[in-house]
C-alpha cells in the first residue's frame, strides 16, 4: 500500500492554486474536470485562511468556477463556498475584498 503525503507548506499550497486559477479560467471543459477531481471543498476551506496569498488563487479559482453552468455553481454552494465567500467581505485586505 502506498502512504499518501499530504503538502502542508502554505507557499506550495499558494503556488498551485494560483496553476489551478489560470488553468480553469473561462475553460467550461477544465472546470468539469477540477470539480471531478474532489478539490473543491479543499479550496472552500483555503478561503479563510490567514495567509492572504493562498486566500486570492482560492478565491479566483471559485469565480472561475461560477462562471461555468448552474450545476457546476451548485458545487461551490454545497461545500459551503457560498458563507465561506461572504466572510471574506469583511476581510482588512482590499485584496481580498476585490
Amino acid at each position: 500500500m502506498i502512504a499518501k503525503e499530504f503538502i502542508t507548506d502554505k507557499e506550495i499550497i499558494a503556488d498551485c492554486c494560483w496553476a489551478i486559477s489560470y488553468n480553469s479560467d473561462a475553460k467550461k471543459g477544465k472546470i468539469e474536470v477540477l470539480i471531478n477531481s474532489g478539490i473543491i471543498p479543499k479550496i472552500v476551506s483555503y478561503i479563510t485562511d490567514d495567509y492572504l496569498s493562498l486566500v486570492v488563487p482560492c478565491v479566483r479559482i471559485l469565480g472561475n468556477v461560477s462562471t461555468g453552468t448552474a450545476s457546476q455553481t451548485e458545487e461551490i454552494i454545497k461545500c459551503g463556498g457560498v458563507n465561506q465567500l461572504y466572510e471574506t467581505l469583511g476581510n482588512s485586505k482590499k485584496t481580498v475584498r476585490r
